[in-house]
């Protein structure tokens, strides 16, 4: 078993080890916070996907951008400490890349980068009355993005292993796709509504977006001694923009 599959492995013991944990301490919690503003929800968010890189975009009918479409979905906690004030946590599964269409000339007629990820959000939130039978909610901060599985599909087939005719990172290349792509930083924010349901449960509809603050390539990548991304690549970042269905409970009373 090579050392990649090992690391592999290791990585999605680790995801699954950490959204245990996440929702046991939650379960954990909800006594000693219950009267302190404690609230726990679920969320889920189709979603705009792109990614973003300037080279790319110069490339013209040899790699054009097409809308791509992706799916998160997820748990989160808060806690307010004020009733329009608090600050938020959570896990999200996040299906995301890009799609492209092509003349040939970079070895394929429709491409697609797929990543995953596991996004760990630490937001800040505010909001206006919370006793209203619908009120105002954003949030804003920072969050870590654990990249959980990266492939292509070219021309329909699906590759784990960068093919040797394929002309979008460096031709004649071939590399393990997952490793060509890093964990990263990205800003967050959301802005939307919330809806009284009871004094305990509300449900939610926001735009949500964010972006990222670090490459999310792993330009340090080499194939034997010569490196896979050329060295005056720009940064590439991911995009994303989507509707937050959220459903929400408040532990106790306020």
């Amino acid at each position: 078993m090579n050392s990649f599959l090992i690391t592999k492995i290791l990585s999605q013991m680790k995801m699954r080890t950490l959204f245990a944990f996440f929702v046991l301490s939650t379960l954990v919690a909800m006594p000693a916070f219950a009267q302190k503003g404690l609230e726990v929800g679920v969320r889920i968010i189709p979603q705009s996907v792109w990614i973003i890189n300037d080279d790319d975009s110069a490339r013209g009918d040899g790699l054009d951008f097409t809308r791509t479409w992706g799916m998160a979905y997820g748990v989160q906690a808060g806690y307010n400490f004020l009733d329009f004030l608090g600050i938020q946590t959570g896990l999200l599964y996040s299906g995301q890349g890009q799609k492209y269409v092509g003349d040939g000339s970079a070895g394929f007629e429709t491409l697609q980068v797929k990543l995953n990820y596991l996004k760990i959000p630490l937001l800040l939130k505010v909001n206006s009355n919370p006793d209203a039978g619908a009120h105002f909610v954003a949030t804003f901060g920072v969050q870590y993005e654990v990249l959980t599985g990266a492939k292509y599909v070219v021309d329909d087939v699906d590759f784990d292993v960068n093919p040797q005719t394929l002309n979008y990172i460096k031709l004649g290349s071939q590399f393990n796709i997952e490793e060509a792509y890093a964990n990263n930083l990205a800003a967050v924010f959301s802005l939307g509504a919330r809806f009284r349901v009871s004094d305990s449960f509300n449900l939610g509809l926001s735009f949500r977006g964010d972006y990222s603050l670090t490459d999310i390539e792993n330009k340090s990548l080499t194939q034997g001694s010569n490196s896979v991304f050329s060295a005056d690549r720009p940064t590439t970042a991911n995009l994303t923009g989507g509707i937050m269905i959220e459903a929400n409970y408040i532990l106790g009373s306020r």
